[in-house]
């Protein structure tokens, strides 16, 4: 398990977690759905699966994406972007989410 995607030369995989605090379930899963329809409408096609699960107020992320440039393109979009400011800001999340990078073999 990597904690960076840079050196990656293929296919990277990324697993991310994130508890959202009391009363911001809704708000989560606002801005998670609105990551994933920019992603289903075309605008990131490097990026090859995109999947939020959740249980109570946790949730996983499991993401796909063809290579180390499509991850910097998720990052810099408005969506992510949006969703990572109110991460930043402390209003969404307890703490900060844990995110782990794999490169497939």
């Amino acid at each position: 398990m990597a904690t960076s995607f840079e050196d990656f030369k293929g296919k990277v995989i990324l697993h991310a977690q994130a508890t959202a605090q009391e009363g911001q379930v809704e708000r989560f899963q606002v801005l998670g759905r609105a990551i994933q329809e920019y992603i289903a409408a075309g605008n990131e096609p490097g990026c090859l699966t995109f999947r939020i699960s959740r249980s109570g107020n946790h949730f996983l992320f499991f993401e796909e994406y063809a290579n180390a440039e499509a991850v910097k393109v998720h990052y810099e979009s408005a969506p992510f972007q949006a969703f990572f400011a109110e991460v930043k800001a402390g209003t969404l999340t307890v703490g900060p989410p844990t995110t782990a990078f794999y490169e497939e073999i």
